[in-house]
């Protein structure tokens, strides 16, 4: 990798077996990210923008090539070693809200539960619940929370307790415009904090608030 090089890709083949045969999904896949930088991962659906992130967050191993984040090559590392990449180095914010939270936890404790996980943002949890625009749920559950706001609230808990890429799947999905800008400026507060964002987006707006735009077609980063 390169000295400031935060995620390698090279080569990578990836994809799914049903009953007709394997569906391959990326296709020998070259891609750069440096520390520090927002990426927006764009393309139709199925082109693998998901695949990807899952690969990047070590929640599925590649079945070809490399994928190396932060010096730790993912495709042979053992699942302990996988673990404690993910536990310690990657935030994930999956595309369903309430899939990223944790039900019986309010705003307040998903959120220092997040700081005391050895998150080392310089943003601490009531600047950032603000800038999210959730200090006033501070005391609710994610039952009590809209679509919206259940959003926010996963992207405030993967930022706080993770310190080096965060990865989120259709972030603005289902936030309004207002909203949804606050969120994309949180994003590039987190930037500045020195976190590395990749972001699998369908929503021109998100993709061009990111410092390079990455297109995926048939498996591969378009030219």
């Amino acid at each position: 990798m390169k000295p400031d090089e935060l995620v390698s890709c090279r080569g990578v083949r990836h994809g799914y077996v049903a009953d007709s045969g394997e569906s391959l999904v990326l296709d020998d896949l070259e891609l750069s990210i440096a520390a520090g930088e927002i990426v927006a991962l764009t393309g139709p659906s199925g082109s693998g923008k998901s695949t990807l992130l899952r690969l990047l967050g070590c929640l599925d191993r590649a079945h070809a090539g490399t994928i190396a984040v932060g010096g730790v090559d993912t495709t042979t590392a053992s699942a302990r070693r996988r673990r404690r990449l993910r536990r310690d180095r990657i935030g994930y914010v999956r595309q369903n809200p309430a899939d990223n939270l944790i039900d019986h936890l309010t705003v307040r404790q998903h959120f220092m539960l997040a700081t005391g996980m050895g998150g080392r943002t310089s943003t601490g949890p009531a600047e950032l619940a603000e800038r999210l625009g959730v200090a006033g749920k501070w005391h609710r559950r994610p039952r009590e929370l809209s679509g919206g706001e259940q959003q926010r609230v996963a992207i405030g808990f993967a930022a706080l307790g993770r310190s080096d890429l965060l990865l989120l799947d259709e972030p603005t999905g289902q936030l309004d415009h207002a909203i949804g800008e606050q969120v994309l400026d949180t994003l590039d507060l987190l930037r500045d904090t020195g976190l590395t964002i990749v972001v699998a987006t369908h929503d021109p707006k998100t993709a061009r608030r990111a410092d390079r735009t990455c297109r995926l077609i048939d498996g591969k980063v378009a030219a």
